[in-house]
């Protein structure tokens, strides 16, 4: 989702949750690092560099020597875990900001 505020995806939380009958919220920094990492140590869940073009992060290309976000289409590899996108060109709210 790209355009929504942390108030409203907030809110879109609590609607759900009331909705389902169970709770539904951000996942805090530490659960959502955890989650994109899929138990490695690297910086990012291929290696420790971020290379322009890397099929693996359809997030960056280089543009007058800066790194700028693009939409590629299609989903990056999915890490060990089996998440899709856990790296990508719009912000990961989280709980706790």
């Amino acid at each position: 989702v790209q355009g929504m505020t942390w108030t409203a995806c907030r809110g879109y939380c609590r609607a759900a949750s009331k909705a389902l009958g169970c709770t539904i919220r951000l996942p805090t920094e530490a659960e959502w690092e955890y989650a994109c990492r899929a138990g490695t140590t690297k910086k990012f869940i291929w290696d420790d560099v971020l290379r322009v073009g890397d099929a693996n992060a359809s997030c960056l290309e280089s543009v007058d020597g800066k790194l700028r976000p693009v939409q590629r289409g299609g989903q990056c590899r999915a890490n060990a875990w089996g998440l899709y996108d856990m790296i990508g060109n719009v912000d990961e709210w989280v709980y706790d900001r």
